[in-house]
């Protein structure tokens, strides 16, 4: 699968979702595929890299794997463009930063 012309992500993209209830939850993804307005993702792992139990940063690993790629419709615009993971979890690219966890209230 390659890229689409026009097409909102391109393989090798990181996503990431950040949600939670009382506490701040961060997945990252990545795109393995490009097919029409499908692309297909896979979970990847990430890294600390400052703070505590409490509140810390993390970025992507893509070394870290984590289960079965899936696919998912791409939605928004070319400037703002994300996928829903799922009834309460939507993923979009990865601004290149830090992004933060935080721990039960």
């Amino acid at each position: 699968m390659t890229k689409t012309k026009g097409s909102l992500f391109s393989v090798g993209n990181i996503l990431n979702s950040s949600w939670g209830y009382e506490q701040t939850n961060v997945t990252f993804y990545q795109v393995t595929g490009v097919n029409g307005v499908y692309v297909t993702l896979e979970e990847i792992g990430s890294n600390r890299v400052s703070g505590d139990s409490c509140s810390s940063t993390v970025m992507p690993n893509e070394k870290i794997k984590s289960g079965e790629t899936f696919r998912r419709k791409m939605k928004g615009t070319k400037e703002n463009p994300y996928v829903m993971i799922n009834s309460y979890k939507y993923a979009k690219k990865w601004n290149g930063k830090p992004q933060t966890v935080t721990g039960y209230a």
